[in-house]
């Protein structure tokens, strides 16, 4: 009965009392963060499409259908804080994994970057399945945090600089 769930904290809409304050405190400056986020994820996107270590960004500013999603886009407003990435042939996923200095998870909306083999946590058991659907195994999750651009491109270097397992031929080399 509601008189009983008062006392354990939960309130009228079934929400535990001090979840609602901190989700209240949280939305605070909402609308300022997610501002930051879109920036960010702009530039990183950017970046890394031109990056010779990526084979394709995931993003929906480099989307075919980049028109269909301007819209519907809300004024002043950006494409979103999650991307993901392939890498190319030439870089150890798993190097490149590991040695990005992020924090790992499947999660988004934190203040805080993170990154997960997104593949192979929501379909380890159905590969095949993702694949026949064009989803690659080694396709890395990306949801942009708060951290300064500039700050985040360090970090990548660094994993790309690690886990190339040979250099990237130049368009002359190849020939």
């Amino acid at each position: 009965d509601l008189e009983s769930r008062k006392s354990q904290g939960v309130g009228q809409s079934g929400l535990f009392c001090p979840d609602a304050a901190a989700v209240l405190n949280n939305s605070v400056d909402f609308a300022e963060r997610n501002d930051v986020i879109n920036k960010t994820s702009e530039i990183i996107a950017d970046w890394l499409s031109e990056h010779p270590d990526v084979e394709r960004v995931y993003y929906p500013k480099q989307s075919d259908s980049v028109s269909l999603y301007n819209k519907v886009q809300k004024p002043k407003s950006g494409y979103g804080g999650l991307m993901s990435i392939i890498l190319h042939p030439h870089v150890c996923q798993r190097t490149f994994y590991d040695a990005l200095d992020v924090a790992k998870g499947p999660s988004l909306g934190t203040n805080f970057t993170l990154v997960c083999p997104y593949t192979l946590l929501a379909h380890y058991h159905e590969l095949d399945f993702a694949m026949s659907y064009n989803v690659p195994p080694n396709l890395l999750r990306i949801a942009v945090g708060l951290e300064p651009a500039e700050d985040l491109k360090a970090k990548f270097d660094s994993a790309f600089a690690v886990s190339r397992l040979y250099p990237k031929p130049t368009t002359n080399q190849a020939r």
